[in-house]
């Protein structure tokens, strides 16, 4: 009988072929991970850093439309909200005469300090 006919070799190759499957297996698992993960698009940015700098200055560029854009509509709310509270409340006299007062402050203090400055 031969050493290469023995139960106990065909035994440890019939092992290591299941290893090397499970171990295949595993790679595969781990590489479909990682595509998941879109890891090549990482690898590119990395590879390029200033095509990293430009795409996140067009994302804040857009961040700063968008706030922009929403702040401007929520302003256009909120004001025609208060115009129609105000209508119904038949307009607020003393409001226009608190603003008269005020710019009249404002007023006597510019004037004030161009004397003083002459």
């Amino acid at each position: 009988m031969k050493k290469e006919d023995s139960p106990v070799k065909k035994k440890k190759t019939g092992n290591k072929e299941k290893v090397l499957a499970y171990d295949m297996n595993l790679m595969q698992k781990v590489a479909a991970i990682l595509e998941a993960g879109n890891i090549e698009e990482f690898i590119d940015v990395k590879k390029r850093p200033f095509r990293l700098i430009f795409l996140n200055f067009i994302i804040g560029l857009s961040r700063g439309v968008g706030f922009l854009l929403g702040a401007t509509v929520v302003g256009a709310i909120v004001l025609a909200i208060l115009k129609s509270v105000f209508v119904k409340l038949g307009g607020m006299p003393w409001f226009g005469s608190q603003i008269a007062d005020i710019l009249l402050y404002v007023k006597e203090v510019t004037e004030q300090a161009q004397q003083a400055g002459r």
